[in-house]
């Protein structure tokens, strides 16, 4: 397993802290989220390498509004798809 720390920020400028072992290091650009209220984007993934067998990463998102996003994707689609 592999120890992930998450650095999450939030909308509000709250910054939360969460750490996970897994076996997969999320990728930088995909979604994650630790309760059914918040999703957050990751922009950043840094491996920390000292001894081997002792890796760790650092993991740094930002919370993404899913109606937000959703609602600026629906309008760029009907705007694109009215001029037609």
């Amino acid at each position: 397993m592999i120890e992930i720390n998450y650095t999450l920020h939030a909308d509000d400028g709250e910054i939360r802290y969460e750490e996970r072992h897994q076996q997969h290091v999320p990728r930088v650009g995909e979604l994650i989220t630790f309760d059914p209220h918040h999703s957050y984007q990751i922009i950043d993934v840094l491996w920390h390498l000292p001894a081997e067998g002792d890796s760790h990463v650092t993991v740094t998102a930002y919370e993404l509004s899913w109606h937000k996003h959703i609602h600026e994707v629906t309008t760029e689609w009907q705007n694109t798809h009215e001029d037609r």
